[in-house]
């Protein structure tokens, strides 16, 4: 199991993929087929064959959680879930994705959905994961959830280090009804309760969170109900300008394996039986 932590224009008809080994704990499916001298794989998207090739087995059905980096801006995956039908944990972390919709429409049945670190600005489209119980994107730069209030099954959810600036989007979270536990520290919200207002003395980002979602359980790690917190060390100006510093950093650093015109991606597929 993946480890969890509780974070257009047309396009062309073929992707290039290299596969890279990746040091994993559990087991793993057989080594994948690479093509000799690190040869890019051609192929359309992420097709049948093409990841059969890449997990080393036939049978795809046997696929139930999958990890990999990629680089949509100019490439999809296409509609890969419907070949992974009991796929039920991806993790896209440190990848370059231009929009939610480029993980397709066919993830009704995913479960869990990690994309930290990936510059996204928006999740147009995350509505098409309608299964999701949990969801980690932290460190992007989203600031509208109301897609998020779509989510009808959500129960975990990490905005940690997002631009979320009003507190009033939180009345989205609170549609989430199964929605127990929440991260936003690293906001502007934790801070103030819009990006106009100056900084109120007297405000309670936890009192107000809670108000906007009753049914909430947690709230950065810490029950809920608990709403006189002291004010912790990401709760500052200082530490919302580090922030950026982490995106940018963390994102240059771990998309190094990228080619400049290449659709390069890393997986690793691990088969639970």
């Amino acid at each position: 199991e993946l480890k969890r932590n509780p974070g257009r224009a047309s396009r062309p008809a073929s992707a290039a993929i290299r596969v890279t080994d990746l040091s994993w704990r559990g087991n793993l499916n057989p080594r994948p087929l690479i093509k000799g001298g690190g040869e890019l794989l051609m192929d359309e998207y992420l097709s049948p064959r093409k990841l059969k090739a890449l997990t080393g087995i036939d049978d795809l059905q046997q696929v139930k959680a999958l990890e990999m980096r990629v680089d949509t801006r100019e490439n999809s995956l296409g509609n890969f879930g419907a070949y992974l039908p009991n796929l039920r944990e991806l993790k896209l972390n440190n990848s370059l994705l231009v929009t939610v919709r480029d993980l397709g429409t066919t993830l009704s049945h995913l479960h869990v959905l990690w994309m930290a670190r990936c510059g996204l600005s928006d999740l147009d489209g995350i509505s098409s994961c309608s299964s999701l119980k949990e969801l980690y994107i932290a460190y992007n730069n989203i600031s509208d959830l109301s897609q998020l209030s779509l989510l009808d099954h959500l129960e975990v959810l990490d905005l940690e280090g997002n631009n979320i600036e009003d507190i009033n989007q939180m009345q989205y979270l609170g549609l989430c009804c199964k929605l127990r536990s929440l991260t936003v520290e690293g906001n502007l919200i934790c801070l103030k309760p819009n990006a106009e207002s100056a900084e109120e003395p007297g405000y309670n980002y936890r009192a107000e969170v809670k108000k906007l979602i009753p049914h909430l359980e947690y709230l950065d790690e810490i029950p809920a109900s608990q709403t006189a917190i002291p004010p912790s060390k990401k709760m500052n100006e200082d530490w919302l300008i580090i922030k950026e510093s982490i995106k940018e950093a963390g994102l240059a650093r771990d998309i190094s394996w990228l080619g400049t015109s290449d659709f390069l991606s890393r997986f690793i597929f691990q088969v639970m039986m």
